[in-house]
């Protein structure tokens, strides 16, 4: 009896340092913002020869990314992103021509190729524009810029994760925008009838909803309200705010 209690103990650890390992594998793989750069660690990981940070080469360029459209984006990467309603899915590309070469839209994700390991600009380097069906499901990692521009779609989900930023106009039905971090959403000029709005951090936010509002903060967020909803609750953990627009 004891040999198996020392033998399921002893599979126990072995389990929980493989997770521990593995959580802090995916940790290190993950690609982080600092100082100004992004930070792509799994470029040495699978085996492909880091690019330099300064492979800016001066010249403009322009590429076109296959894209058959999808409801869901996740933005990986510093850049400004357009998006547009169309019939024809479309992803053009534009920014340094040593830079662009390497950006990748696959299965939704939108992100540097494995051969970057460092990349050092500010978002309006690259520009990304976007045409096609309606998204509903939008990911922002790092500093990334979002335009939705005249979108009219029954739903919204907008997630920010860091210091991106979001403007959207239009119309929406049902919109949902979660922030952690210090993210800013600028969503007065969307027209809604409901919406849900999360902050966690020092995010902010400005919405427009006709009928009913659900708004969480915790932290030093700040959510500025365009309008008078029908229905408004309120939940803040921390010195966030609510304010009207005057």
């Amino acid at each position: 009896m004891n040999r198996r209690l020392a033998w399921t103990a002893a599979i126990g650890l072995a389990t929980s340092a493989v997770s521990l390992i593995a959580a802090a594998w995916i940790a290190s793989a993950a690609p982080s913002r600092v100082a100004g750069c992004w930070r792509m660690p799994l470029a040495r990981t699978l085996g492909f020869e880091p690019l330099p940070p300064d492979i800016h080469s001066g010249q403009p360029g322009t590429i076109t990314l296959p894209w058959n459209g999808g409801e869901a984006i996740t933005i990986n990467l510093p850049a400004a992103v357009t998006y547009q309603s169309g019939a024809k899915a479309e992803a053009i590309i534009s920014g340094d021509s040593a830079l662009i070469r390497h950006v990748r839209l696959q299965d939704g994700k939108l992100a540097w190729d494995g051969a970057l390991d460092t990349v050092c600009l500010p978002s309006e380097h690259i520009v990304v524009q976007l045409t096609g069906p309606p998204v509903t499901n939008w990911l922002l990692h790092g500093s990334a810029r979002l335009v939705l521009s005249a979108i009219d779609q029954d739903t919204l989900h907008l997630r920010i994760r860091g210091s991106g930023n979001v403007n959207a106009s239009g119309r929406a039905q049902l919109v949902s925008l979660d922030v952690a971090g210090s993210g800013n959403a600028d969503l007065s000029k969307l027209a809604v009838r409901r919406a849900t709005v999360t902050i966690h951090g020092s995010g902010d936010a400005a919405i427009a909803p006709r009928d009913e509002a659900d708004i969480r903060i915790a932290g030093s967020g700040s959510i500025t309200l365009h309008g008078e909803p029908g229905k408004l609750q309120t939940h803040i953990s921390g010195s966030g705010k609510v304010r009207r627009a005057p």
